[in-house]
């Protein structure tokens, strides 16, 4: 049995030899075949050096250069398609990821289980407005999907070569690949752990700096669910009843009373209400749109420019 290691990075110069060092530990220790395939995401540090270092010391090491920064998720993908090995790990190189946790799950593994999912319940080092944010991101997504996915269950994982074919094969365009992983369903297991701070370098995933946690969020809500389609029909029945009780309402008003309630006020706060509600209901139907028209574009989700120990002619996918 052959262990794939995934690991996308970009600008991680200050861990990626530590990293390479722990998880070999590991292996060895459980005398454990395996291939690296690290993903450079378009680094522009010298990460990629490092890499290369480590692919000339060890022909085990594999890299895998994008032609410009995709994506966690994207490169991810790339490092499944190129795997050789029986069952892939998918952990992130900063080490906030226990690496000696790979031998319970390939403990798991062993027993028969495709997909062995590691739920964080705890974070250390890292500040508290992102932990409301991703706990609460979790359960937005639980809400509107079919699909139930374990909270906070990161990337780091380990899947078997079957449920990565499969995954491969569904063509999503815009993966949420955590999500992808609990909807193929198969023999699964959560094995609960605490996240370790980072312990070199900053990370690359700033909630406030960049889109890519509120792309994860979008991504989970429609990969998996139509629901927010239904909603805007759902509140526009809603409004429509409300306001036929109020049409009835201010009608009998007049007839009884002769006293109509006036006000400029609650008219200018309705005709904002119902403003800000009908563009939400069409970001809601753009998103949608959006996700069809680059399905439609047919554009790669990854472009390879370089690989190393690695005999392809495939550059893009």
């Amino acid at each position: 049995m052959k262990l794939s290691v995934i690991a996308s990075f970009y600008n991680e110069k200050e861990s990626l030899n530590k990293f390479y060092n722990e998880i070999k530990k590991v292996l060895d220790e459980v005398n454990q075949d395996y291939e690296f395939i690290f993903i450079n995401d378009g680094s522009i540090d010298n990460s990629k050096e490092i890499v290369e270092g480590l692919c000339k010391k060890d022909i085990n090491v594999k890299l895998i250069n994008t032609s410009r920064r995709f994506g966690n998720q994207e490169c991810i993908f790339a490092g499944l398609k190129f795997m050789s090995g029986d069952a892939a790990v998918i952990i992130d190189t900063d080490l906030q990821d226990p690496p000696n946790l790979i031998k319970k799950m390939l403990e798991k593994f062993y027993e028969g289980y495709e997909v062995i999912n590691m739920r964080r319940l705890k974070r250390r080092g890292e500040n508290a407005v992102k932990l409301f944010l991703t706990k609460y991101a979790y359960k937005i997504i639980n809400i509107f999907s079919e699909i139930k996915f374990p909270e906070n269950a990161g990337i780091f994982k380990l899947v078997s070569k079957k449920v990565v074919s499969i995954v491969l094969n569904t063509n999503d365009h815009d993966p949420y690949i955590r999500g992808l992983f609990n909807w193929v369903g198969f023999k699964q297991f959560t094995i609960d752990y605490e996240r370790e701070p980072r312990l070199q370098g900053i990370t690359k995933f700033n909630i406030f700096k960049t889109l890519n946690p509120w792309n994860e969020v979008v991504r989970g809500i429609t990969s998996f669910s139509m629901v927010p389609l239904y909603l805007p029909l759902f509140i526009g029945f809603l409004m429509s009843f409300i306001s036929f009780i109020l049409i009835i309402y201010f009608f009998l008003q007049k007839l009884l009373v002769d006293d109509v309630t006036s006000g400029w006020t609650s008219l200018i706060l309705s005709i904002l209400f119902l403003g800000g509600l009908i563009l939400i209901i069409l970001g809601i139907i753009g998103i949608y749109i959006g996700k069809m028209f680059e399905i439609l574009r047919g554009r790669p989700k990854y472009i390879v420019e370089s690989t190393v120990n690695i005999e392809t002619k495939d550059k893009i996918n």
